[in-house]
């Protein structure tokens, strides 16, 4: 799928005086390294079918370096709708490769521990959220759907968040991954309590999100400054189906 025809899906409208870094049909020979990803729509946000890799890549790099990979590779990052909608996909256990076959139970396996189980050593991955604070107001915007226009990062996708779940004490992992998101796939503000760890945006400082596990916990963490960086930081390439 081209790219102008992806901002239609994402816009509604076709970007025709931007000029985008192309995002150009999937073509890859290991076609076992992705998964089929089902695009939704749902209110005024959709997205079309992905391609997401099975495993992480691009580690040592801060989340401004991770989207300059990434877009140099016909790629971009997963923002946190298409993240939660990516591990309820891998729970259900119906899973296919970018070939049309059903994902190996043994890699699915591997997946998910990387993913979600608590052991060492640390794991984390980059998602394509981030939280602007306007200190006129003290309102918070999510940008996502970024894309690198120009020579610049630039998203696609601004928009006020509210009912957003602001606790800190963890939230249940099933019930996040149901319905107790909003549109931009934050917990809800009645999101049920668990043992999944997250820490929500701040309204005092720019930040943006990643998934992580380790030895104590895993969860969603939104108060990541963008510039931190390490080696257990990696990300998660996606491209058009």
């Amino acid at each position: 799928m081209p790219i102008d025809k992806y901002l239609e899906k994402l816009e509604g409208a076709r970007a025709s005086n931007k000029k985008f870094n192309p995002l150009p049909t999937f073509s890859i020979e290991n076609t076992k390294s992705y998964i089929i990803l089902e695009g939704r729509s749902d209110g005024s946000y959709s997205y079309p079918d992905l391609l997401v890799a099975t495993d992480r890549s691009h580690c040592y790099k801060d989340w401004y370096e991770a989207h300059e990979s990434l877009h140099k590779e016909n790629s971009f990052m997963l923002n946190l709708w298409q993240f939660v909608d990516y591990l309820r996909l891998l729970r259900t256990g119906k899973v296919f490769n970018a070939n049309g076959n059903y994902l190996d139970s043994r890699k699915l396996e591997v997946i998910l521990n990387v993913l979600l189980k608590i052991r060492n050593p640390y794991r984390a991955e980059w998602l394509d959220a981030y939280f602007k604070v306007d200190p006129t107001n003290n309102s918070l915007t999510i940008n996502y759907d970024h894309r690198t226009v120009n020579g610049k990062l630039v998203p696609i996708h601004k928009k006020e968040i509210i009912k957003f779940s602001v606790e800190t004490e963890g939230i249940d992992l099933d019930s996040w991954l149901s319905s107790s998101i909003n549109i931009h796939g934050l917990p809800y503000f009645s999101a049920i309590k668990g043992s999944t760890y997250y820490y929500p945006p701040t309204r005092d400082k720019d930040s943006v999100a990643r998934f992580f596990a380790n030895c104590i916990d895993s969860g969603l963490h939104c108060s990541i400054q963008p510039f931190n960086f390490d080696d257990f930081i990696e990300v998660r390439a996606a491209k058009l189906k």
